[in-house]
């Protein structure tokens, strides 16, 4: 797929790893992707290192008490891309951001509502910069109904909310199944949830003179992969979702 995007610009507003995942994709799918960061608040993921944490909870005893720089999640999310430090809460800031999109082609975020209406980034503002731009926007629950305007991990709106952890644990179990903190477990299927979406809309785009607003949840996401239970529930007129037996026992 190299090459697929080249000619594409892409104007990433976005932090942690759903989001950000899915430039990646697109970066290495040929596109020009520019991560666009507050100077001194930049992505938290930058912060995050899964080395470090092992290293405290696994072997406590680091020589000289150093810790490692590297940022592996921050590098997976986010290769491929140019990277921008600005404040497009200031007058100055903001006319830079208005330029840069004005020559893309999608712009990303996955900022909450109350965040881009504040910083002037909302469909209507991007869209007056660039009215033929793809709007694309990632958040937990959609963007619509009661959850709408609240902030979600993949922990939250796809393992928990989703049903994904009560599907994966086996009956019978005292506690949920937890996935892994650093494994991104919808976090990656929704930024390929995205990517897909992206495609279409540069294909609408290109096809009709307009471009779309696109939008994917955690939520959704976690419903799309776990289909096969959901239907099973009402096809089958069960209670429950097939489950994971603890003690189904070996084959040999």
């Amino acid at each position: 797929m190299t090459g697929t995007m080249d000619g594409i610009r892409v104007i990433e507003l976005a932090t942690w790893a759903f989001v950000p995942a899915a430039g990646a994709v697109l970066a290495d799918w040929g596109a020009d992707v520019i991560k666009i960061e507050h100077p001194r608040r930049p992505d938290p993921m930058r912060g995050l290192n899964p080395g470090n944490l092992a290293r405290a909870t696994i072997r406590p005893r680091i020589e000289g008490g150093e810790t490692d720089p590297r940022r592996v999640i921050m590098e997976q999310a986010n290769r491929g891309k140019r990277s921008m430090g600005l404040d497009i809460s200031t007058p100055g800031g903001y006319a830079i951001l208005g330029q840069l999109v004005a020559s893309a082609d999608v712009f990303l975020t996955n900022m909450l509502p109350a965040n881009r209406k504040k910083l002037r980034v909302t469909p209507e503002d991007v869209r007056a910069m660039n009215a033929d731009i793809v709007y694309v926007r990632g958040s937990g629950f959609g963007p619509l109904g009661p959850d709408a305007d609240d902030a979600a991990y993949d922990g939250t709106a796809f393992v928990s909310r989703g049903g994904f952890a009560h599907q994966v644990t086996p009956a019978g179990s005292d506690w949920p199944v937890l996935a892994s903190g650093v494994a991104g477990i919808g976090d990656l299927p929704g930024a390929m949830m995205l990517v897909g979406g992206i495609s279409a809309g540069l294909l609408q785009l290109a096809r009709t003179g307009t471009a779309p607003i696109v939008d994917v949840s955690l939520l959704a996401t976690a419903m799309w992969q776990t289909a096969p239970g959901i239907i099973s529930t009402g096809t089958f007129d069960m209670d429950d979702v097939p489950k994971p037996n603890a003690r189904t026992p070996r084959t040999r």
